[in-house]
């Protein structure tokens, strides 16, 4: 299993990579509630997450209803949420 520090390190790298052209980067976390420092998630996100990414940079989280998306919620803009069933 992986931890969210994992993905930090390849996030910091895409967004550092000196590239002539910005081409458009979605970086999928796909079932953050199953890595291994889930329990600090969401403090580690807020740590880390740029508060404004490039426009060309967009993150997709995809994580289970709980407590740590009702703290991501409170810190970020509702327009930043999609809810999928």
């Amino acid at each position: 299993m992986q931890t969210l520090s994992d993905y930090e390190t390849t996030l910091h790298a895409l967004l550092a990579a000196d590239r002539p052209v910005r081409r458009r980067i979605t970086f999928i976390m796909d079932g953050i509630d199953h890595l291994d420092d889930y329990s600090d998630c969401c403090h580690l996100l807020v740590a880390w997450l740029p508060a404004q990414l490039p426009v060309n940079v967009k993150v997709l989280l995809t994580l289970r209803n709980g407590d740590q998306l009702d703290l991501l919620r409170s810190r970020l803009p509702e327009s930043a949420f999609h809810q999928v069933m």
